[in-house]
């Protein structure tokens, strides 16, 4: 809970960044017509509008007919193993056996808003710092839900579940593909916090009313290392989280 909270407080920069007076107008404007307060998939395109500058009833409607997960017991070692974005790939072991986005995509089935189990966040570039242990913590997961509810659990994964080549498609729909999923699953290693698109998924989060109830944090530290020091690095990455100097992969074309 206190990584969370540390997470919260960062976030909140980009909250005030993000509500200038012109966009907090477009906002208002769009929810008014929707009542006090629209449906959390209707507030997501409203952030997406702000995001991508795109129609928030056309965006509802194209991640609408775009929403697709992942079982989880779908999900392979190889499927993490890289991005599968175009210009990403590096020639190591474990990129070169990676699942290429479009196979990985003929696994996922459509899936309706609300119903999918998690929307999943994470930083690839943890896969070159400890290549494996996401996917053990993921399968880890799975296996609880499985225990505790009895059905499979299913997944948003972005390189599963949208095209990859189409950039401004993904930016426009991610706050309402976040917002159909039924929790946030943060499964960070020692890049996650220098990741851009990881503070874009906590706010939406955090905007379309989500609780720390609704998040689960798993944390996977380098195996290489003395278990608690790890975990004490890991941990302080949060506590110095800064916006400011995320990055975040621009394909070149």
């Amino acid at each position: 809970e206190v990584r969370l909270l540390t997470i919260f407080g960062a976030v909140s920069i980009a909250i005030a960044a993000l509500a200038t007076p012109a966009n907090r107008g477009r906002v208002t404007r769009w929810l008014g017509r929707l009542g006090s307060r629209g449906s959390e998939a209707e507030e997501a395109a409203a952030i997406a509008m702000l995001l991508g500058r795109a129609n928030p009833e056309r965006a509802l409607a194209a991640a609408e007919a775009l929403f697709r997960c992942l079982p989880a017991s779908r999900l392979t070692a190889e499927d993490l193993a890289d991005s599968g974005a175009t210009g990403s790939r590096r020639a190591s072991p474990a990129s070169m056996s990676a699942v290429t986005a479009f196979d990985l995509a003929a696994k996922t089935i459509p899936a309706r808003l609300g119903e999918v189990t998690a929307f999943l966040s994470h930083s690839w570039k943890d896969e070159e710092e400890i290549p494996g242990a996401k996917y053990t913590a993921i399968a880890q997961w799975a296996h609880c839900q499985r225990r505790e509810t009895g059905h499979e659990p299913t997944l948003w994964l972005d390189k599963a579940c949208i095209d990859q080549t189409n950039i401004d498609q993904a930016l426009t729909c991610l706050p309402i593909f976040l917002a159909g999923c039924q929790r946030l699953l943060v499964v960070a290693g020692p890049t996650f916090c220098r990741r851009l698109w990881c503070l874009l998924e906590i706010f939406t989060f955090l905007r379309m009313g989500g609780s720390v109830e609704r998040i689960e944090v798993l944390l996977i530290a380098d195996p290489r290392k003395d278990p608690a020091q790890a975990q004490a690095e890991l941990t302080a990455t949060f506590q110095t989280f800064d916006a400011a100097k995320a990055e975040c992969f621009l394909p070149k074309t």
